[in-house]
């Protein structure tokens, strides 16, 4: 605790571990309410609350990221359509980035974006591109940054569709909910990753596994 005159400040450093812990739970809660969703309007209250956890903490992250590691990460996937969407949809590729910044031993805070693109069965070159833009919270169970690793993320994404046969093309374009859960092992700065992504659109959604093979750049300071 600081103190000036009759003020006192109390540093929020030595709770970076608690709350981390609550942002975790917290984006665990949202997964399980958009999986098991029973009332609409307890799933928009979870988006706006959780996305909100994440810019916040994410913005906090400035001021204390010198506690732990900050890395550039940068690689490349394979995007394995499910459900509905494996109906249309062929296997995908992509690429990656994500700004990971640590904040205890244990704990990360991640922002992540990249490209994918899916090949459509029905219609010669017709496809659908993904380009996410995720924050989530990455815990290493090594107490570093290497090892394995859980991440529970939740964003935005940008959908766009191509589809159409000779000269009749449609384009659509449209900004889902889309949250994503996966874990992976960081063995000498490459990053061996598995995740579940899903949009969560009015009437359904789209979703995919994802193999993705990246590599951790080291950023300078700590």
């Amino acid at each position: 605790m600081l103190s000036a005159g009759n003020i006192h400040y109390i540093s929020v450093v030595p709770y970076w571990p608690l709350i981390t812990k609550i942002l975790a739970f917290g984006m665990l809660q949202s997964f399980l309410c958009i999986t098991f969703k029973k009332h609409n309007k307890t799933l928009n209250s979870m988006k706006k609350v959780f996305l909100a956890i994440v810019l916040i903490a994410a913005a906090t992250v400035g001021a204390n990221a010198q506690k732990g590691t900050k890395q550039i990460s940068a690689g490349i996937e394979l995007g394995f359509p499910t459900g509905d969407f494996s109906y249309g949809a062929k296997t995908g590729f992509g690429v990656n980035g994500k700004a990971i910044f640590g904040i205890t031993d244990n704990g990360n805070i991640t922002a992540t974006t990249g490209f994918s693109n899916f090949g459509l069965k029905s219609y010669n070159s017709s496809n659908v591109s993904i380009i996410p833009f995720l924050g989530g919270y990455r815990h290493n169970f090594d107490g570093s940054v290497k090892g394995l690793y859980a991440e529970p993320q939740i964003g935005l994404g940008l959908y766009m569709s191509k589809y159409g046969t000779g000269g009749y093309k449609t384009k659509e374009s449209e900004v889902d909910f889309t949250w994503a859960l996966g874990g992976g092992y960081v063995y000498q700065n490459f990053d061996f990753g598995l995740r579940y992504q899903r949009a969560q659109a009015t009437g359904g959604g789209a979703g995919f596994f994802a193999l993705k093979v990246a590599y951790n750049f080291p950023m300078p300071g700590k």
